[in-house]
Formats: structure tokens, C-alpha cells, sequence
């Protein structure tokens, strides 16, 4: 079958979706697959170009594919008789629009939808945003983890905050033993958000006990950031039940929220990591025990892969679903 990946992209930004339509080509290829990405610019800002950029993609003209696979509500608005969208983003119900554009927006998200097969959504950012605007609740498909070998590492992996506020786990870290070390791996969600958190670091004198690594990550340099972690914190990132299906993946211990123990069904406390609540402090005891008392965090990690193996999350599936 020939597939057609669309996504939406801003040029040389190194965006998210671009990373993922090129994994997901890969993915497809080597199914027995001839697929392609179909790159579209697009920019939302300012908002008052939104009206123009929507109607644009409704113009476009593709052929020659048996499938069309869009990634993102502006490249789902592509006319094509046998279109499935895969939404990764909460854009642009997540984030603060203008509230003159909230109906075209509305009408945009729910035309790209009605002329889709299949519809989901990769995390449950976008599956909130999407029911709380619209009353339209897509099942989630969230992207198969990447297989990495297996490493104890040394650190404890986080994604940036979501909220350029949250200082939650730079307070942890300070209120954890010396030789407990943070990274926080990722694209930060807002400007000035490292500076912050550098600042913040500062000033609890941690700074020489965590790195940022905040910025856009092809999934192979993810993946030697999640490789040399020992356990993985899943509390206020974009997609922490995301998130946790890849440290799942690579055989890591976690450490959520018992309200991620209910998304994702990875997270069992005393089985495969830890569940907490938000206190530092507390956050700071699991740190401290998923470094010094490895084995546990070895033994956690390695639970962690079989439940998820017990879902039967696969690429042969993930494709099986998008293509049906």
C-alpha cells in the first residue's frame, strides 16, 4: 500500500510532528509500506492568519497514495477519500486562542474528523482538549516505545514542566540525598522556561546535580537520555502517561501520581515504581530510594516492561489500527 504521512511544519524548527512522521515512515517501510511524508507549512501565529493557513490546507490538492495518514488538525484538513488522522498535539483547543477564532477553529476540528476513517489521538493532552471543546472523545493510540537495550543508568529522567512554573521537582532535588541527579529532557513549553529553571537551580544549589537538556529531541537522542536513567518521573510533564509507556519500554522504574496509575496501567505502586503525591518532599524520598537501592529500581523496571508487553502494544498493531 502506498501511504502519505501529512503533517504541518514550521521550516528548520525541528518540530515534534516532523520527528514523529519520520519515525512513523520508517515504521511503515519496513512494514512492506511505500510511504512519504508530505511536509505543509503552516504557522499559528499571529492568530488572525489562522483563518488564511486553515484554508490553505483545504486547498491543497494530493493523488497518487492509497492512504493518507495526517498527523495534526491543519494537515487533517486535507480532502482524501481514505484519510485517518493521528493527533499529537492539544493545538489549538490547549493553548490560549483568540477567542474571535474559537467557532472557525471548532468547525475546522470537527470537518477534518467527519471525513476521517479513523481518528485518535497519542496521548491524552490532545484527548482532553479535543472533548472538553468539542464533546468528542477519540481513543487514544499511543506511539509504540523505541526498543533500547537494556542499562541501569544513573539518573533520574523527567520531561519539562508543563507549567513554566513548576518548580515542584527542582525542590525535590534539593530536599534529596547528594548524590540523587536529575534531567530534564525535552522541548521546554515556554520562553524563558530554561532560564527559569536555571535560576530556580541556582537558588536551591542544586545546579550542579541536574541538567537541562531542554530542547526538540529526534527519538534516538531521547532514547540515550531514557536509556541512561534508573527511573523515570512522570508528575507535570505535557504527556506523563506517554511518557511512562516509554520508560515502561526501556525497562525503567517510575515514579507518578496515582491519578497516572489509572491512565496508564504501567504505574503500580510496589510493583513497578512508586506512586506519590505532589510534595516535594515525598517526591524527594522516591528519589533517593530509586538511586540508592538500585536493585529495587532494576526490579521495578523490569515489571514495568512486562506490563506493558501484557498490552500487546506493538508497531504491526499501531499500523494495523491507523490503516484499517
Amino acid at each position: 500500500m502506498k501511504v502519505l504521512i501529512a503533517c504541518s511544519v514550521t521550516p528548520f524548527s525541528g518540530s515534534p510532528g516532523e520527528v514523529r512522521a519520520r519515525l512513523l515512515c520508517e515504521q511503515l517501510n519496513a512494514a512492506g509500506h511505500a510511504s512519504e511524508i508530505l511536509r505543509l507549512p503552516f504557522a499559528a501565529d499571529p492568530p488572525a492568519r489562522l483563518p488564511a493557513q486553515l484554508a490553505m490546507m483545504r486547498s491543497f490538492d494530493t493523488w497518487n497514495a492509497d492512504h493518507l495518514l495526517a498527523l495534526d488538525l491543519p494537515a487533517s484538513l486535507l480532502r482524501y477519500p481514505r484519510k485517518s488522522a493521528w493527533l499529537d498535539s492539544d493545538w489549538p483547543f490547549g493553548a490560549a486562542a483568540a477567542a474571535s477564532l474559537q467557532g472557525v477553529l471548532r468547525n475546522a476540528t470537527r470537518e477534518a474528523l467527519g471525513e476521517s476513517r479513523r481518528a485518535y489521538c497519542t496521548g491524552q493532552p490532545a484527548q482532553a482538549a479535543l472533548e472538553a471543546a468539542l464533546g468528542i472523545g477519540l481513543p487514544v493510540l499511543a506511539p509504540p516505545p523505541l526498543l533500547l537495550p537494556d542499562n541501569p543508568g544513573h539518573y533520574v529522567l523527567a520531561a519539562p514542566p508543563r507549567d513554566p512554573d513548576d518548580m515542584r521537582l527542582l525542590a525535590a532535588l534539593a530536599l534529596a540525598g547528594k548524590e540523587v541527579r536529575l534531567v530534564l529532557a525535552g522541548a521546554p513549553f515556554a520562553p524563558g522556561q530554561v532560564e527559569a529553571l536555571g535560576a530556580e537551580s541556582q537558588r536551591l544549589g542544586v545546579a550542579q546535580r541536574v541538567e537541562l537538556d531542554q530542547q526538540p529531541l529526534p527519538p534516538e537522542a531521547f532514547g540515550q537520555r531514557l536509556s541512561g536513567a534508573i527511573a523515570v518521573i512522570c508528575i507535570g510533564g505535557a504527556d506523563d502517561a506517554a511518557l511512562a509507556l516509554q520508560a515502561a519500554g526501556a525497562g525503567k522504574a517510575l515514579i507518578g501520581t496515582a491519578a497516572n496509575t489509572l491512565s496508564s496501567g504501567l504505574l503500580r505502586h510496589g510493583l513497578s515504581g512508586w506512586t506519590v503525591d505532589l510534595a516535594p518532599a515525598a517526591i524527594a524520598a522516591c528519589m533517593d530510594e530509586a538511586v540508592t537501592q538500585r536493585h529495587r529500581s532494576l526490579a521495578y523496571g523490569a515489571q514495568a516492561r512486562s506490563l506493558l508487553h501484557a498490552t500487546g502494544t506493538s508497531w504491526t498493531r499501531t499500523i494495523q489500527a491507523l490503516l484499517a
